[in-house]
């Protein structure tokens, strides 16, 4: 602690530092209300408390505020130059502390996701207990992404209970799937002339291609079709043990939560970026 402490400057410090806390967090609460149709189902922490933590810390920036404002006005002289001090350096400590912290909740909220892979679905790609970012904020389906399906009312998945789905886009709307029979009961699929996958029961194929929800088809007579304006088809990578569009049809757009951009841990494989590749 200094010898001399002009406790005047400290304070003023104070009110400057929790004016702009003030207005840094006030702002991302109100970002935060405003937009929060745009919260994923995803996102870990709830709009809810993330709305009151941010109300609370608020409460606590105006109270140092006015605190401040009347020790400066009072210049009241029963505080001792350690308690300033101390005063001060907690405030420092717990403005840092508050900052930080709730940035990374609006990041959570809206930008990034963590996300632990179940399943064997994307062998050779993703593993069982691989940890995820998932990037969710006004994510546009693009063919190769890895992205994670909610599985909701839309689709009859009666034989597995999970709320999602995390597989590959093979194909977008507007693409051109086909269907080249390989005998009278299997074939292969092929997205934008691009061979994806081998020996599928015809039988999947024209379920892959129907729009669940309503029963229809884009098959043709030659067993080639288009993906339907706002639907993807997405495969699982290890396409001999994966429940994905084969079993549930087309998936819609707006049931695309988003994608795996970084794989963060893994026991079966190195971190880094993850492949987009559709084969």
């Amino acid at each position: 602690m200094p010898k001399e402490l002009d406790k005047q400057k400290m304070f003023k410090k104070i009110l400057i530092k929790s004016l702009i806390s003030l207005i840094i967090i006030t702002t991302l609460v109100i970002v935060g209300s405003i937009y929060k149709e745009k919260i994923s189902k995803l996102s870990i922490i709830n709009p809810i408390a993330y709305v009151t933590t941010g109300i609370l810390i608020i409460i606590l920036y105006l109270s140092a505020f006015v605190f401040s404002i009347y020790f400066l006005k009072t210049n009241d002289p029963i505080f001792s130059d350690k308690t300033v001090y101390t005063i001060y350096s907690t405030h420092d400590l717990l403005s840092f502390l508050f900052n930080v912290l709730y940035g990374l909740f609006f990041i959570l909220v809206f930008f990034i996701t963590p996300t632990t892979v179940s399943g064997s679905s994307m062998n050779n790609t993703l593993y069982n207990g691989d940890r995820l970012l998932i990037w969710h904020l006004n994510y546009k389906v693009e063919r190769g992404d890895i992205v994670i399906v909610d599985i909701n009312k839309n689709y009859d998945d009666t034989e597995n209970e999970e709320e999602f789905y995390i597989k590959r886009v093979v194909a977008v709307e507007n693409d051109t799937v086909r269907y080249e029979a390989v005998t009278t009961t299997r074939g292969i699929i092929y997205v934008n002339d691009i061979k994806v996958e081998e020996n599928v029961p015809y039988q999947r194929f024209k379920t892959s291609m129907s729009i669940h929800s309503t029963g229809e088809s884009d098959l043709t007579s030659t067993y080639e079709g288009k993906i339907r304006s706002g639907y993807s088809l997405v495969l699982g990578d290890n396409r001999n043990h994966s429940r994905d569009s084969r079993y549930i049809g087309l998936i819609h757009n707006e049931d695309i939560l988003g994608k795996a951009v970084f794989r963060y841990y893994s026991k079966a494989a190195g971190f880094g970026k993850i492949e987009t590749s559709i084969l």
